[in-house]
């Protein structure tokens, strides 16, 4: 992001326009990952510890027979 600063400050009137497409892209898609995708994930309960909680789990939760 602070290269895009630097290119839109002092890149010439050629690279300008494409630059700051891309600053505004950058700051767009950080928004988005932010504020709505993750708010979705818990809303979908898509966390990456709900995949691997169910295997962790063991299996009867009684005592061994065997000692």
């Amino acid at each position: 992001m602070l290269a895009l600063l630097a290119l839109v400050l002092f890149g010439g009137e050629v690279i300008r326009s494409f630059t700051l497409a891309m600053l505004f892209g950058v700051v767009f898609g950080t928004y988005s990952s932010i504020f709505i995708a993750a708010p979705l994930l818990i809303l979908f309960k898509l966390r990456p510890q709900a995949a691997t909680a169910d295997e962790e789990k063991p299996v009867g939760g009684g005592k061994a027979l065997a000692t």
